[in-house]
């Protein structure tokens, strides 16, 4: 994990909306580019601060995505196969 603190530009930036526990997540991931045009990329935290940028999120029908404890992995993958 690495923490700027410096005004950066957004070019690029996508992830998703799940649930988590019953709560909405959201796990974004973005590249960032500074006044020199370096990159640097990663997960956005919830204590990220943003000052602008365009978002287009896109709505699916059906069950909403739910995240579950994956044992094989052990992370919080959607789950699948209980539709």
């Amino acid at each position: 994990m690495i923490y700027i603190d410096n005004h950066l530009e957004i070019a690029s930036c996508s992830g998703n909306i799940s649930k988590k526990n019953g709560q909405l997540l959201v796990h974004a991931h973005a590249v960032l580019t500074n006044e020199k045009g370096q990159a640097s990329g990663g997960h956005v935290f919830s204590e990220t601060i943003m000052f602008a940028g365009e978002i287009y999120i896109q709505t699916f029908s059906g069950k909403p995505l739910d995240r579950e404890h994956d044992n094989q992995t052990g992370l919080m993958l959607w789950n699948m196969h209980n539709p």
